[in-house]
């Protein structure tokens, strides 16, 4: 508990959030007082009122940008790691924070609290917000077998990933079949080694749905700045786009543990146990572990 009092006064937290048309009364009190919140920056892009902005504190004044209505968040988060990318240093930063997140919470009652968040960038140098969320249903199948989720999903299988034919998402998200799918990047590794983006070679990695997280500062120096600028520039091609559900599927582990020693130790202790993996629509290659099994490890 002391530990974390300690880094919770040595690190700077940066809110870098996504904004349409949802209040943003709510992230204080998901936050807490306990953080020292250094800077905000708001990008907003649907043209709406950005309502709530009082209700934020931070050290330097809150900043709206506006910017156009394309990529959803995966591009508003990009675009700040593009813009900040030269003035991150690795040991002022080392435990400083960034937290990326929506305007929306419209998924909170599956999110981590926010210590919780915290403690694992301070421990792991990347926190998701919404917890693992087994599935194992086969595209219209409502049969889910008894096992538990997990972060961690095979990488083969996630970089197999594709929605080209998946058009519930197009009903849900609004948007046409023709410009949602991209002939350049037919699956998500086409398009991760397109932009330049690496990961480590490990059979697992992490997988982080929602669009949520926080990551080391330091920890955006994984990629390359040319990788950067070209995810930020592949998610302005529309505002809905299969681009920003590979790139949701990547920031663990572009943005995780790039140690190939504690990659394979991960491999070591999950392999071992691996029930299965996920055929769920939304969630291929999350490993799914026997619930018994799950009990002492998760």
């Amino acid at each position: 508990q002391e530990d974390m009092v300690k880094r919770r006064a040595r690190s700077q937290v940066s809110l870098v959030i996504s904004h349409c048309d949802v209040a943003l009364d709510w992230i204080p009190n998901f936050i807490g007082d306990r953080y020292k919140i250094h800077d905000i920056t708001v990008y907003s892009k649907c043209g709406q009122e950005v309502k709530g902005l009082d209700k934020l504190k931070s050290e330097e004044k809150p900043r709206v940008i506006r910017l156009p209505n394309v990529g959803r968040c995966d591009h508003s988060y990009a675009h700040w790691i593009k813009e900040h990318y030269q003035s991150i240093d690795k040991e002022r930063d080392v435990d400083n924070v960034v937290f990326f997140l929506k305007d929306n919470n419209y998924h909170q009652s599956t999110y981590r609290l926010f210590s919780e968040i915290f403690s694992l960038t301070s421990d792991l140098g990347f926190g998701c917000a919404l917890k693992p969320i087994w599935c194992d249903c086969p595209e219209g199948s409502h049969q889910c077998n008894p096992n538990d989720g997990l972060m961690l999903h095979n990488q083969t299988e996630v970089n197999a990933f594709e929605m080209r034919h998946r058009h519930i998402r197009l009903d849900r998200d609004g948007g046409k079949a023709d410009s949602f799918v991209s002939d350049l990047y037919p699956n998500l590794k086409s398009w991760k080694d397109s932009m330049g983006l690496v990961t480590t070679n490990s059979e697992t990695f992490p997988v982080c749905y929602g669009g949520v997280f926080a990551a080391k500062k330091g920890r955006l120096l994984n990629q390359s700045q040319k990788a950067w600028e070209n995810v930020e520039k592949s998610l302005t091609r529309e505002d809905n786009l299969v681009e920003g559900h590979y790139a949701e599927r990547l920031w663990a582990a572009i943005l995780g543990n790039f140690d190939a020693n504690f990659a394979n130790a991960i491999d070591d202790v999950v392999v071992p146990i691996i029930n299965e993996t996920s055929k769920c629509i939304g969630r291929p290659g999350m490993i799914l572990i026997p619930k018994a099994a799950s009990i002492n490890f998760l």
